[in-house]
């Protein structure tokens, strides 16, 4: 191994075997004396690029398969201070797209538990309101011979009640339940909706901030790298999701000592609406400023917070066009 010290800005290559290429774009670094990419701009240390103990990250998801609940710990709590973590992150530090994937999933969950049993529930309420339905139809026709002449077989009687009382795994079922969730109160789509756009918004900022990498003269920079800083800001939601149950907790708390007993049904439901819309901005200025943190610490781009303003900016305005495409994947799913 060549010894190279940190502070040293040149490399006695005589000494080196084989290339040494940058890590962001792969460009062959062999031959140069100041520590800088001439194809992407990267500044680097060579003692990053020289020295193999450096290149696994000390806590990082990545670098960690055998211990992944220990490491997905330490990374989320990591990625609370963004400025720390991605100084002592850099690129040349293996990527795993699977792996990074396998972190964003992880991180999302937290969101798919705050729906699943909310869900679940009203599955149930549905389904024992089902039973009890058809068990009366069932009752009146086999007693009531008026019923039963209503209909010409047991078999329309039977297909008659799983069109009125549909029982899962009938998709039918699923729509009504849907339905159901809506009418009830639009509290739970509203939470869907919530859940499916912080899910989602990672990718969505994604595709502006790969046309600012063409943009901006970094157009060689590898895709991996910033799919890594989407993905580790998109941890903001088990932040996020923390502070939408300390909201309700202290909504509840707080509701029956500034609202009269009958304003607390017709006024509730529009402070839950205000609290989700103030979780949603929290969470896109919370992750706004961890991907500007990443793209100055980690990508060293010149104007890391004005290339993340606007690639959210950009996303925002392709809100409607993903929402189209969600609405008609929907149709077709449950048509």
């Amino acid at each position: 191994m060549v010894e190279v010290k940190p502070e040293s800005a040149a490399v006695d290559w005589g000494k080196v075997d084989g290339d040494i290429n940058c890590p962001l774009c792969d460009y062959n670094l062999r031959g140069l004396v100041e520590a800088r990419c001439p194809e992407c701009g990267y500044r680097f240390e060579w003692v990053d690029l020289m020295e193999p103990e450096r290149r696994r990250h000390p806590y990082l998801f990545e670098h960690h398969p055998r211990r992944k609940v220990w490491s997905f710990y330490r990374t989320v709590i990591g990625g609370m201070r963004p400025g720390k973590f991605w100084t002592g992150l850099h690129p040349a530090q293996p990527s795993y797209k699977g792996r990074l994937v396998g972190y964003w999933v992880a991180a999302n969950l937290a969101l798919v538990l705050l729906v699943v049993p909310v869900l679940a529930l009203m599955a149930i309420e549905l389904t024992r309101e089902f039973r009890a339905s058809r068990g009366i139809a069932t009752t009146a026709y086999n007693r009531v011979a008026a019923v039963r002449a209503q209909y010409p077989t047991k078999a329309a009687f039977d297909l008659q009640l799983d069109q009125r009382y549909p029982l899962p795994p009938s998709k039918d079922f699923f729509r009504l339940l849907w339905a159901r969730s809506y009418d009830r109160g639009g509290g739970l789509v509203a939470l869907v909706g919530i859940a499916l756009f912080m899910m989602g918004w990672p990718w969505v900022v994604f595709l502006p901030l790969m046309i600012f990498r063409q943009s901006m003269g970094r157009a060689k920079v590898k895709t991996i790298h910033v799919v890594r800083c989407v993905v580790y800001c998109s941890d903001t939601t088990v932040w996020t999701v923390g502070m939408a149950f300390v909201w309700v907790v202290v909504l509840a708390a707080a509701m029956p000592m500034w609202m009269s007993t009958w304003s607390v049904a017709y006024r509730g439901n529009e402070v839950l609406e205000l609290g989700a819309f103030g979780v949603v901005c929290l969470f896109l200025l919370v992750y706004a400023w961890r991907l500007s943190v990443a793209y100055k610490r980690y990508l060293k781009f010149d104007h890391s917070l004005a290339t993340v303003v606007a690639a959210h900016v950009i996303g925002v305005l392709l809100i409607p066009a993903v929402l189209v495409v969600a609405i008609v994947v929907l149709w077709a799913i449950l048509d």
